[in-house]
């Protein structure tokens, strides 16, 4: 006998020559025929059947359960190796606070150049206009 396959409105496959409904949740038939089968195949099918639910989206949560792990290892790298705290004797043994100070002194050698270059420049104008006073007198 010749099983006659269709799809309930949930998606569920089930035999619309048994069941004016479908078994598993009470809902009509979509209309919509699946391939008829002569006897069920001795194979696993590829289609899940209405008696063994599948998980819908698990490689959605193959996806969830990847971000969390990195998330995870992120936030680990932060708890596992803690700051470096470069106030006090051990300040030299982190390669972080050696270059944090190297930064900042870079940085004090930069403006000092500035300022002096600035200074240089105010007295450059003003030996330049007394000269100009002096040839106008």
């Amino acid at each position: 006998m010749a099983n006659r396959l269709v799809r309930c409105v949930e998606g569920h496959v089930f035999d619309a020559a048994s069941h004016a409904r479908c078994p598993t949740c009470g809902s009509a038939a979509t209309g919509e025929d699946t391939a008829p089968q002569s006897a069920p195949s001795a194979e696993p099918s590829s289609r899940a059947s209405a008696d063994v639910p599948t998980p819908s989206g698990s490689a959605t949560w193959r996806w969830v359960a990847l971000a969390i792990v990195a998330l995870a290892t992120v936030a680990g790298a932060g708890i596992l190796v803690p700051a470096a705290n470069c106030s006090g004797p051990a300040e030299d043994l982190f390669a972080s606070c050696r270059a944090a100070r190297l930064a900042e002194l870079q940085r004090v050698e930069r403006e000092k150049a500035e300022r002096e270059k600035a200074e240089h420049d105010r007295l450059e104008r003003e030996k330049a206009e007394r000269e100009k006073a002096e040839r106008e007198r």
